[in-house]
């Protein structure tokens, strides 16, 4: 049930049930509370740093380098000291944080190994157990030698699913403890992501990765935002490379934010739920909201957006979140659901895709960057519109089209508008990049269904979407036919579309003969549109018969409707000449016949 969620509240509930907890910077006046002093560029000799907090009544709790901070517990009045201190940036409250669930019943370990039905969703399976008989392939891709950070309550150290691959963690909230879980929602997300293949209870996306307990929870579920800096600190120092947080709140914590914009500048692949506060849009919680993370929402079996999943621009990728089996603590197996459940998906994913021997591209010194546009260029499209939307982002998480061979890419042939007389807009639109970082896309064209004629410029794309190219120079009435085509790890064409520019003849009548002589007379005629053409060509055939063949008039170019004549000389009198107006632009038309004779 959607009951069963377990996600962090910060300042607001990040669980589907309980209530928030006040945080310290809403404590009556007069009472100490937790807050964390953020020191100016500069001020890190620890002897100075301590002072400024002494000075100003202070004690403090631990320092935060990462962010060359330091949490104190600090009344309102030495608050107001720190902050108008030189040396201090700014002072943020220290949240806190805390699971909120209902009670969660613990089951029996089946005694064969069972595939969790969100593991096969995300192609995982198809990465290492390619001949399908629950077991990793020898020498198969699962995950070996990736180090993933489990930020949460905590691992169940001895858990037989899971003792394989615990690489080893840190308790921050009691360091002189081990990372053990006494609540057991980080147990639950650690074995998405690498229960072992020991054909016993289930198996992870990445079996083989290596976990890290990263104890930043109690036994309540509650902690300090401050606590989750020092769990991203010891990332960093330990070599990290994926981090999953299946925690958020509604409170942007600027120190929060330079925590985790340092942990990806060191090349971490960071993954967070995107929260459980459903089903309206821009609900995504932090930290999953921060641009540095990936954010997960969650899915059911049936790949639609559960109800109680948030939604916002923020979201990445989606992953199954509803109805989860997964690893417990005491040894244990309990089947949950929330955006908890689909944010370790996502992060076994990333270690495939790691210990795929992703490359630097972008030649930033990191392949975080190149992972999580993997995992987006490879995802599987879902929703009612095309590309990345609110609810699913880029798509349901594919591991197999990650980590497998290339992908190619998808595209489509849109209408082609606006259409003129000599020039179209093309349109097409990428629906998947592949597994290239980027796509070339254009059209073939011509005037025929093969498409033969030519081929426009190409346009570079690195994510999905629109995209639009003019076709200049086409003959007006003419049938063109075109079809998209995108080339990135292989080539791929859209249908066959069709445009043709409808044009409309202009018009004519013939007007009678004026300022007629023995041997002379002017002609006349009138425009009365262009029909389509900017410009047309008018003249005046004339003869002595009414097949009006003896001559024709110098054209003249017109660019409005109106009249127009042409002196006709050296004709013979007493003459019956024969006059019709004609008019040349998108189509030829020509007046009636006028008749005239000249004087003997």
């Amino acid at each position: 049930m959607v009951g069963l969620a377990l996600l962090l509240t910060m300042t607001m509930t990040l669980g589907m049930v309980g209530r928030a907890l006040a945080t310290d910077g809403e404590a009556e006046a007069g009472t100490v509370g937790r807050k964390i002093v953020v020191f100016r560029d500069g001020v890190d000799e620890q002897g100075t740093r301590d002072s400024v907090i002494a000075r100003a009544g202070a004690t403090k709790v631990r320092d935060l380098r990462l962010i060359n901070a330091a949490v104190v517990r600090v009344e309102p009045r030495s608050q107001r000291s720190l902050e108008r201190h030189p040396g201090v940036l700014r002072v943020d409250d220290d949240a806190m944080v805390q699971v909120q669930a209902d009670p969660v019943p613990e089951v029996a370990a089946s005694a064969a190994e069972a595939l969790p039905w969100g593991i096969g969703r995300v192609g995982a399976n198809k990465v290492w157990d390619r001949d399908r008989n629950m077991a990793v392939d020898p020498g198969a891709n699962a995950g070996a030698g990736v180090k993933v950070a489990v930020l949460d309550t905590g691992i169940d150290l001895d858990h037989p699913d899971l003792t394989a691959n615990i690489g080893g963690g840190t308790n921050i909230i009691v360091p002189s403890s081990s990372p053990d879980d006494d609540n057991g929602h980080g147990t639950h997300v650690a074995g998405t992501i690498a229960a072992a293949d020991n054909r016993l209870g289930v198996i992870g996306v990445a079996p083989q990765a290596s976990l890290y307990a990263v104890k930043v929870l109690d036994s309540d579920g509650r902690g300090y935002v401050s606590d989750i800096i020092a769990g991203l600190e010891w990332c960093i120092a330990n070599g990290m490379q994926v981090v999953n947080m299946s925690f958020g709140g509604s409170t942007d914590v600027p120190s929060f934010h330079a925590a985790i914009t340092s942990a990806h500048n060191e090349g971490i692949v960071l993954v967070a739920a995107a929260g459980n506060s459903g089903p309206a849009n821009n609900t995504v919680m932090y930290p999953a909201k921060y641009p540095e993370v990936v954010a997960v929402s969650a899915t059911t079996a049936t790949n639609r957006i559960t109800s109680f999943s948030s939604r916002g621009p923020e979201v990445e990728l989606a992953a199954p979140g509803d109805h989860i089996q997964s690893t417990y603590k005491r040894k244990g197996y309990a089947t949950l659901s929330g955006t908890s459940m689909a944010s370790p998906h996502v992060a076994g994913a990333a270690a495939l895709v790691i210990s795929s021997g992703i490359t630097d591209t972008n030649g930033d010194g990191r392949t975080n960057d190149e992972v999580r546009r993997r995992l987006d260029n490879t995802a599987q499209d879902l929703g009612d519109i095309w590309g990345r939307d609110y609810a699913y982002g880029f798509g349901l998480v594919d591991a197999q089209q990650a980590t497998g061979n290339p992908s190619p890419p998808l595209v489509v042939t849109a209408v082609a508008s606006p259409v003129s007389r000599d020039h179209a807009q093309l349109a097409g639109r990428l629906l998947r990049i592949g597994s290239a970082p980027s796509t070339n896309v254009s059209f073939l064209w011509g005037t025929t269904k093969d498409c033969t004629d030519g081929e426009t410029a190409q346009v570079t794309m690195t994510e999905a979407g629109s995209f639009f190219i003019e076709l200049e120079s086409l003959t007006p009435g003419t049938r063109y036919y075109f079809k998209s085509k995108a080339v990135g790890d292989g080539t791929a064409y859209g249908t066959v579309g069709s445009f043709r520019f409808e044009t409309i003849p202009p018009r004519v009548t013939t007007r009678p003969a004026t300022i007629i002589t023995s041997t002379s007379a002017t002609m006349n005629g009138k425009l009365l549109n262009l029909g389509t053409a900017p410009s047309v060509a008018v003249s005046l055939l004339w003869g002595t018969t009414s097949a009006v063949s003896d001559g024709e008039t110098a054209p003249l170019t017109m660019t409005a409707s109106g009249t127009f004549s042409v002196s006709l000389p050296g004709l013979t009198p007493g003459t019956r000449y024969y006059v019709k107006a004609k008019v040349v632009g998108d189509g030829t038309r020509y007046g009636s016949v006028a008749v005239f004779r000249t004087p003997p």
